[in-house]
């Protein structure tokens, strides 16, 4: 019999059978692992909620069975009445359903998904959670295997100025070195610059969420015949409406 016990973020439940659901969560102790689970024992579940569970299996590359489930807390109720950060939710749990290896094991990680649901739950600034919710992002893709340097010019080494990201090596580009290519180039939004100076825009967290999307498409997803969840597309324009209001 294999088994395991760890914390978890719930990712998704899908349907599965009559009195069943297949559960992928975030676990701790051992990656994103799926699961089949009695709807009797996750009755109170929904997506980002944090919860200890215990999997079990007759051999470990089977499904294996969720059981004895407690729910430590309950997310999404908590922002469901906040269209963005019910939207941030969303995205951040089906990023890590889509992209995450199934049991491969990232703690880090882990503990910095928990850390932003927590500031989901009670911030209140729609742009300070969407740039924490990009760098986020950014870790996602360093746990992948592909961070982005961004503390200097690739060129130049210098720390100034640092405006744009070079999309072929994934390196920040200061604004000299890069005038002659600008054209080419992504631009470094002003949170994700060592200095991080002036004040957050929506323009900002686009520019960041097109840094991050066009390098998991060009160095994760190519590898995994999939495109980026449907909800990472759309949340740019809830983001903006809340922006606005």
């Amino acid at each position: 019999m294999e088994y395991f016990d760890s914390d978890a973020i719930i990712l998704s439940l899908r349907p599965h059978m009559d009195k069943g659901v297949v559960m992928s969560a975030f676990t701790r102790d051992h990656g994103r692992h799926a699961g089949f689970s009695y709807k009797s024992e996750i009755k109170d579940m929904d997506i980002g909620a944090f919860a200890h569970v215990h999997w079990e299996a007759r051999v470990s590359d089977m499904l294996g069975l969720y059981k004895d489930i407690d729910l430590d807390k309950s997310v999404a109720p908590l922002v469901m009445n906040v269209p963005y950060k019910l939207a941030l939710l969303q995205t951040l749990c089906a990023m890590c359903d889509a992209l995450l290896p199934e049991r491969e094991p990232h703690a880090d990680l882990f503990d910095a998904t928990m850390n932003y649901i927590q500031q989901l739950i009670v911030g209140d600034d729609v742009l300070v959670l969407s740039a924490t919710y990009v760098m986020w992002e950014l870790m996602l893709l360093k746990a992948l295997g592909y961070g982005l340097d961004l503390s200097e010019c690739v060129q130049s080494k210098s720390t100034d100025n640092l405006i744009y990201v070079s999309p072929k090596t994934g390196k920040a580009v200061s604004a000299d070195v890069g005038e002659p290519y600008k054209d080419r180039l992504l631009k470094l939004p002003s949170f994700l610059r060592p200095s991080r100076s002036g004040d957050l825009t929506i323009n900002d967290i686009k520019d960041g969420l097109i840094l991050t999307q066009t390098f998991f498409e060009k160095w994760v997803l190519t590898h995994m015949s999939k495109n980026l969840p449907l909800i990472r597309g759309s949340v740019v324009n809830t983001l903006e409406r809340a922006c606005h209001h």
